[in-house]
């Protein structure tokens, strides 16, 4: 499978806005693949047991992703250096990010508890929704921005996440 660029050395000098990019695509990706195997293993169509079961594990899985997603979405950020608010920012995303593989997660359990394939589809659906809170857009960097400065903050999230490892300035970054 695809390894992270972390792993193999390939984010050095790169903006960790474009890590963290790159690390939600491989985490997306990975559970896109776990519906390539459920696919392929329930592709008959026939379950074993009752689906309230599976219904019960998606409810609540898919509750707790969505509201510990949106838990971690909301979760300030502490104005302090630029290095500092960049280094919160990551710890709210990959909180945000194990909530979101919650509920695709359960769903694969749920998936292979009633052999069919149908709740690994649900909870994945639902993990799409989770992770699209957590995509760090340009909009989503400002709109932080905006309510770090409605504090009195005066560092930007954006040129933190932006600016690159070798690069301590803080420089403005890309419009």
């Amino acid at each position: 499978m695809l390894v992270p660029p972390l792993a193999v050395g390939g984010a050095a000098g790169q903006p960790m806005v474009m890590v963290l990019r790159q690390l939600l695509i491989m985490f997306w990706l990975a559970i896109v693949g776990l519906g390539v195997v459920v696919h392929f293993t329930f592709r008959d169509g026939t379950e074993t047991t009752d689906g309230s079961v599976a219904w019960a594990l998606l409810a609540v899985g898919g509750l707790m992703s969505l509201a510990g997603a949106g838990v971690a979405r909301r979760r300030p950020l502490a104005c302090g250096e630029p290095g500092a608010l960049a280094a919160q920012y990551r710890v709210t995303f990959f909180i945000g990010v194990a909530f979101a593989e919650m509920a695709a997660l359960l769903g694969f359990v749920a998936a292979f508890t009633i052999s069919a394939a149908w709740p690994y589809y649900v909870g994945l659906v639902t993990s799409a929704i989770a992770f699209s809170l957590f995509i760090p857009t340009r909009s989503r960097l400002a709109a932080v921005d905006r309510e770090l400065q409605a504090r009195g903050c005066p560092h930007s999230l954006r040129a933190a996440l932006y600016a690159s490892p070798d690069d301590e300035s803080g420089a403005p970054p890309p419009s």
